[in-house]
């Protein structure tokens, strides 16, 4: 579990942190490690899958019934920062549309 921004829903989400590693296999059972060929996550709100550069987190939780502020601690401590921008349009259309303000 890692904490992350999902452009979608335009929120911070807890998504799963997936390694993407194509194995050989025969009659569909794999055999192997295989390469790393990169890293996803899938968002465990609404399924949405993202790539994800695993840099950019301290490290992966666990426990899937963490609480998202401190899974935003542990795994990504600079996430409201490296979102900053984002995060301030996303609140001012928030606020613009109960206003009743088109957006």
């Amino acid at each position: 579990m890692v904490a992350d921004f999902r452009p979608i829903c335009r929120e911070i989400r807890a998504f799963t942190l997936i390694r993407v590693c194509p194995t050989d296999h025969i009659y569909y059972v794999s055999f192997g490690q295989g390469k790393l060929a990169g890293f996803i996550i899938h968002c465990d709100t609404c399924g949405v899958i993202l790539r994800a550069e695993p840099t950019r987190f301290t490290t992966a939780e666990k426990d899937p019934r963490i609480e998202l502020e401190t899974l935003i601690r542990q795994t990504f401590p600079r996430l409201r920062e490296t979102y900053a921008e984002r995060l301030a349009l996303e609140q001012r259309i928030t606020i613009k549309q109960t206003r009743g303000v088109k957006v």
